[in-house]
């Protein structure tokens, strides 16, 4: 039997795949034909069976793929704040700007921003002058429903806050808290003019008058105008003296 060289072996493909070492010194090339037809062979059946498991009857034996609702898919969700989901890309803006501090809405009056658009509406009435809420006992409006509700503690004597330090208790929520500055001593508001820090913003938008000169405060008698109302009131005891 004659050597085989390596140089004269080579391997015989069919649709890439490898059918079997061929030599090209055999002495029956019927044999290795009827060995390459059935590697041939062998490779469609394979093949069919592959495309047996994709045909449509397979697909419709397979349970479908679970779906999204429209109403989950169409959900916005907050990335600053797990589980917390919108209906609309408004409302999600709206609630991102709590966390972010931002101030999109801005007052054409005083300047003053706000995060959301119905804050700013309801900041408005202060300028418009509308008071839509009034108190049932007196009759007094207000442009604003929290303003009412903290006026009719008034009437009923409520005093639902109450100073941790002392005991004191206020009606209103601010009250208590320049209540509690007085104790600590802080004043976070300053005038912009001249640096002077209070406590209070009352405090402040008074001071502010010095400045600007404005005197909101008239006499109805003789419409002498002042900067306090505490100077108003101490100046109509003189027509009343008369």
């Amino acid at each position: 039997m004659e050597s085989v060289k390596e140089d004269d072996l080579h391997y015989a493909h069919q649709d890439g795949a490898v059918t079997g070492l061929v030599s090209s010194y055999s002495r029956h090339p019927s044999s290795l034909e009827s060995s390459i037809n059935i590697k041939y062979e062998s490779l469609q059946s394979d093949t069919k069976g592959t495309e047996d498991v994709s045909s449509p009857r397979s697909q419709r034996d397979k349970p479908p793929p679970p779906t999204t609702s429209a109403k989950t898919r169409n959900k916005d969700q907050c990335s600053l704040e797990s589980g917390k989901e919108f209906s609309g890309r408004s409302a999600l803006q709206i609630h991102t700007g709590l966390h972010t501090g931002e101030k999109r809405y801005c007052c054409n009056d005083c300047g003053k921003q706000f995060s959301q658009m119905s804050n700013l509406k309801s900041h408005t009435r202060i300028h418009t002058g509308v008071k839509r809420y009034y108190c049932n006992e007196c009759g007094k409006q207000f442009s604003h429903k929290i303003n009412l509700k903290s006026h009719t503690r008034v009437h009923t004597g409520e005093k639902p806050y109450c100073c941790n330090e002392c005991g004191k208790q206020f009606s209103r929520i601010s009250s208590l808290k320049d209540h509690t500055r007085v104790n600590t001593r802080e004043k976070p508001y300053c005038c912009n003019e001249c640096g002077k820090q209070f406590s209070r913003i009352g405090s402040l938008q008074r001071h502010t008058r010095v400045h600007t000169g404005q005197k909101p405060y008239y006499c109805n008698e003789c419409g002498k105008q002042f900067s306090r109302i505490s100077n108003l009131q101490i100046h109509t005891r003189v027509h009343n003296r008369i």
